[in-house]
């Protein structure tokens, strides 16, 4: 028999394409049999590790009747291996997947990485036992599903999902108090009551947890402090708790947070003097598993009222109306921070951005209760405003008549800053400018085209739909268009000169 081949590209979502050909092969009954081939790319790299395949990456399959939950053709947990080069081969030679002669549709599961499974041969598990001393690859669980397949439909496309949730901390110690850098060397960061033994249904798709387990889930973290990762569970945590060499520690309650699937939550960590424990605010970003970075989370002693504020530099770009432009979005504590995302008119974060959780309507962009053709107004209220509300002083959100004034003063070039793709505004009379991060766009719960593309509200209503607002975005240059109020979008703050 000939091997099957799975061909990937190691370039960036994992997509699998499965096509078939008849080889020759008879059945027991002479009807020829058709054999899968898997073939594709993958065009987002969505691994939790790295930025291709690794030599020895694997993954497991299974082929399902039609419709049902039960296997068939004896394709149950097939490996494949790679050496690296992004070609998979099947471990076993004679392990060749052929669609049933009978015409019978046929659906796949497939999971990465391949794993000698628990469970029963009708339900098997991936279980993950203890969330501490396992490699982040072996526990990012990639899973997909595809129906309705065979010799008629022979195209199988796999998207793999990471099923579990991951988390980023970028730590720094506070400048203006009496911790340095220096004594992050050493840290240790882990995660209260989150350490649930799961149990991955693989055919039925479905994940279950036991109670807790005493350990702490322990953070991956860099021999300097200044970052640690982990994979955690779909579960709600405790707290984060950091340790200093020197015997300090710092915690952060983190129970409100309810860590979902396919998630990676980013935050900035900010370690102040004296270790005395108190309530952080938090400005931040989920994202889908690419990486948002959100604000500053400052844990410790506050050196003024326990509270953090973020102070936003002026840049002078020498427009005829002599507006000051901020050097940082809304929520971003340096210039490539993506900062916080925002309906229109609303002055907070969530976690889910549509009409049924937008403050201004009824749960339906046809009950609109504020900014409407019913009371008239068209520029958001000081009340309304993200920028007015958040940047202290006499910061406003820019009118669509600014972000014109910026576009036509200056000019806009597609670049990076440290490492975060963006749009360097350079202004055409003194040479100044900003950068605005290419930050995406919140839909639901999930960011879109994050270091691709940026939207940045207005204050401005949409003349001619009151369900949109004026919002400033690039493509192939920087244009200000239309764009519904319940999605979330970013905000950089304008004010005067005086």
């Amino acid at each position: 028999m000939t091997k099957t081949i799975v061909t990937i590209a190691a370039l960036g979502g994992c997509f699998l394409m499965a096509s078939c050909s008849s080889n020759g092969i008879a059945d027991d009954n002479g009807q020829a049999q058709v054999q899968a081939t898997f073939s594709g790319s993958i065009s987002r790299m969505t691994r939790v590790v790295g930025t291709s395949w690794e030599a020895g990456d694997s993954i497991g399959i299974f082929m399902l009747q039609g419709g049902a939950a039960n296997l068939t053709g004896g394709v149950a947990n097939v490996k494949h291996v790679t050496f690296g080069d992004g070609t998979f081969t099947a471990s076993d030679a004679d392990a060749t997947v052929f669609y049933p002669t009978d015409k019978a549709e046929v659906d796949f599961v497939a999971y990465c990485p391949y794993s000698e499974l628990s469970g029963t041969a009708d339900d098997p598990t991936f279980v993950v036992s203890n969330w501490n001393g396992v490699a982040h690859n072996k526990l990012d669980l990639l899973v997909a599903k595809s129906t309705a397949h065979g010799a008629s439909n022979p195209d199988v496309s796999f998207a793999f999902s990471h099923l579990f949730s991951k988390l980023e901390l970028n730590i720094s110690a506070d400048a203006e108090t009496s911790l340095t850098d220096a004594d992050l060397a050493g840290l240790k960061v882990r995660i209260t009551g989150i350490n649930r033994p799961a149990t991955y249904h693989l055919i039925g798709q479905t994940v279950s947890y036991a109670t807790a387990l005493d350990e702490d889930v322990f953070m991956q973290v860099a021999s300097d402090g200044t970052s640690a990762n982990a994979i955690l569970p779909t579960v709600a945590g405790g707290s984060l708790v950091f340790e200093l060499a020197n015997g300090d520690s710092f915690t952060w309650d983190v129970s409100d947070i309810t860590f979902k699937s396919g998630m990676c939550y980013t935050y900035g960590i900010v370690l102040r003097g004296s270790p005395a424990p108190v309530e952080a605010r938090m400005i931040s970003t989920i994202n889908d598993w690419n990486t948002v970075r959100g604000g500053e989370i400052f844990i410790g002693q506050d050196t003024s009222a326990d509270e953090e504020t973020i102070v936003y530099e002026a840049v002078d770009l020498g427009l005829p109306s002599g507006l000051l432009w901020a050097a940082s979005n809304i929520g971003a504590a340096r210039p490539e921070d993506y900062g916080t995302y925002f309906a229109w008119g609303e002055t907070s974060a969530k976690t889910c951005y549509e009409w049924s959780t937008y403050r201004y309507c009824d749960g339906s962009k046809t009950a609109l209760t504020k900014y409407s053709a019913d009371d008239g107004l068209m520029e958001l209220l000081p009340a309304d405003d993200a920028a007015a509300a958040l940047g202290g002083g006499d910061w406003r959100m820019p009118t669509k008549a600014d972000w014109s004034e910026l576009i036509s003063a200056c000019t806009w070039s597609r670049t990076s800053l440290n490492g975060v793709v963006g749009y360097k505004v350079e202004s055409k009379s003194n040479g100044n400018s900003i950068f605005l991060p290419a930050a995406g766009e919140f839909w639901n719960e999930k960011c879109y085209f994050a270091g691709e593309n940026g939207w940045y509200w207005s204050s401005s209503l949409y003349g001619g739909d009151a369900t949109s607002a004026w919002a400033m975005s690039y493509s192939s240059g920087a244009g200000v268009n239309g764009n519904r109020r319940d999605a979330g979008r970013s905000i950089r703050a304008v004010r005067s000169a005086n």
